[in-house]
């Protein structure tokens, strides 16, 4: 009986507590409560309109200062590349419109495009096949382009790496133009690459375009990556320098890897190889021909807002 009337108490306490609610929020407490909603989403519509005229004003502010930077770019790079000739090199994944700027602006420099290559997921394969035809044929294509078949160094890039930056960088007191673009014709025969060996000339310096990113941290992937950095060591050895450029990433993953990390990560190329991580704005495009110039001083720089970014920016020739 005693657990009954705890029980019943405790139900009838419970409603009172519940009516007692009701009454005063319907009574004396509704305006208090009323009002104070209503003050705060008052404030709420009131920050929210802030923030958006703030947001307005940075989108406008950034907008301004790239169409300066546009402006100003051809004046910034004029002159810097000057009777150089630059190689293109597209990896798989490369945004055609970063690699189409980046041509322009060395024009821009007064550099010529020597060539524009773009190189196919098979220069990387692993499976047999494809590594048998790849080994085979950078053997056939070492006479052809006078490259050494055998080396002493045990960090020296793969032959057929060593064979296209001797394509690609070929000129009389080498194998000769001639030599250079039948070995091209040769790699685009195979499908190993896309280019025009008929415009081809010889370049002093090397652009490689890289996608923004490649992917998720796997074995596989930085098996593949390791193999471009090797490709990239061979064409700095072959030309007075190499760059490699990519867009900057709007939202990388914390795992993604990039072939631009890969190379300021290799303890070979990354004081050999300059970088520019964000070469879809007219500030990197400069960094990319102002990093070229700066490579024929024996230098190597790593610019734009990514990991590993020693500076913003390339420095102008001259500058401190």
């Amino acid at each position: 009986m005693i657990d009954f009337r705890y029980h019943l108490v405790s139900i009838v306490s419970i409603f009172l507590a519940l009516a007692v609610g009701i009454v005063l929020g319907a009574g004396p407490l509704q305006g208090q409560i009323g009002d104070t909603l209503t003050a705060e989403i008052t404030q709420l519509r009131s920050d929210k309109a802030s923030l958006r005229t703030q947001v307005t004003g940075l989108e406008q502010t950034t907008a301004d200062q790239s169409a300066f930077e546009q402006a100003t770019l051809r004046r910034v790079v004029a002159g810097v590349a000057s009777g150089r000739g630059v190689a293109i090199v597209s990896l798989p994944g490369a945004e055609a419109d970063v690699a189409t700027a980046i041509a322009d602006t060395v024009v821009a420099a007064g550099g010529t495009v020597a060539s524009r290559t773009t190189l196919d997921a098979s220069w990387v394969a692993l499976d047999d096949a494809t590594v048998t035809k790849r080994d085979d044929l950078a053997k056939e294509l070492a006479t052809t382009t006078r490259v050494a078949t055998v080396t002493t160094n045990d960090t020296a890039p793969p032959l057929f790496d060593r064979v296209l930056a001797a394509a690609l960088t070929a000129d009389s007191t080498t194998i000769g133009q001639d030599a250079a673009r039948s070995a091209l014709t040769s790699l685009v025969d195979a499908k190993f690459l896309e280019a025009d060996p008929k415009t081809a000339v010889s370049a002093q310096l090397i652009v490689v375009v890289a996608p923004s990113t490649n992917g998720a941290d796997t074995k596989a992937l930085q098996t593949e990556l390791a193999s471009w950095v090797s490709l990239t060591r061979a064409l700095d050895a072959s030309a007075a320098g190499t760059v490699v450029a990519a867009s900057a990433d709007p939202a990388p993953a914390a795992k993604d890897l990039t072939i631009i990390g890969a190379v300021r990560k290799d303890k070979a190329a990354v004081t050999t190889v300059s970088s520019v991580d964000n070469a879809q704005t007219p500030m990197g495009l400069a960094s990319v021909v102002l990093a070229l110039a700066q490579q024929e001083t024996g230098t190597a720089g790593h610019y734009g807002l990514a990991e590993g970014a020693t500076a913003a920016f390339a420095p102008l020739p001259g500058s401190n």
